[in-house]
């Protein structure tokens, strides 16, 4: 069987061997055993590091015996401090919504193309690509209701807009107690970025106040997976250019 994957943790087996989960687009999240992968002569040394992009075999019952691996990409730029927090953050967050053994091809490609855009753009555009990746998920996982309608009458939000921890927006008329108020300029930045590819988000102007739309994905986040990601808020003060401070 050949899979295509992202490698996610390592672990060590024994004196020789090592478990890797991977991510791959055939079967979501598995573990695998690569025997011999410590030995000075494996076929494997330098092929799973983390994040590299891999084609592998598999083969066997019960836990899987990790054959032929190929490196398609190895991602060396994710080793500065700000990328790798970042993508940190990414390995935290998919590793709560990819299921073992189920495939998400659509799932699969947001991480793939999140990691490949933390690698490459611009250090200045980091919390553009995390807000993307982050509310480009929720969509997928069918959380996020439309942007710019309000959840109850339908009717397009033209002023005042309120959120709801479960992912749903509110014109002023049916706003509840829990909801808070939230600018449209927000609403429909974090709308662009859902309906741009993501090739084109380092394109787009941000804007003026971005930190609005990140707590606003908290506050859904939270909600969708409940629990907080610890791996978030390292990652979003690499975006403002103090990884040195975590």
């Amino acid at each position: 069987m050949k899979l295509h994957g992202i490698v996610w943790k390592r672990s060590d087996f024994r004196e020789s061997s090592r478990v890797v989960t991977l991510i791959t687009r055939e079967q979501g999240r598995i573990r695998a055993l690569s025997k011999g992968a410590h030995r000075p002569n494996s076929a494997v040394l330098g092929k799973l590091d983390l994040f590299n992009r891999v084609e592998v075999t598999l083969s066997g019952r019960g836990m899987p015996i990790l054959g032929r691996t190929v490196l398609i990409r190895e991602p060396r730029r994710l080793r500065e401090p700000r990328r790798f927090l970042v993508a940190q953050h990414l390995a935290e967050l998919f590793d709560r919504t990819v299921l073992d053994g189920r495939a998400d091809p659509e799932q699969f490609d947001l991480l793939d193309g999140g990691l490949t855009l933390v690698e490459l753009a611009p250090l200045e555009q980091l919390a553009t690509i995390v807000t993307g990746v982050e509310v480009r998920l929720l969509a997928s996982l069918g959380v996020l209701s439309s942007l710019d309608h309000c959840a109850q009458c339908g009717r397009k939000i033209e002023s005042s807009a309120h959120i709801e921890d479960g992912g749903g927006v509110f014109c002023g008329h049916h706003a509840s107690p829990q909801s808070s108020r939230v600018r449209l300029e927000t609403l429909r930045w974090l709308d662009r970025l859902v309906h741009t590819p993501g090739r084109q988000w380092t394109k787009l102007e941000p804007p003026s106040d971005q930190n609005s739309a990140l707590g606003v994905l908290s506050r859904w986040m939270t909600a969708a997976l409940e629990v907080r990601l610890a791996a978030r808020e390292p990652a979003l003060r690499a975006c403002r250019g103090r990884a040195a401070s975590v």
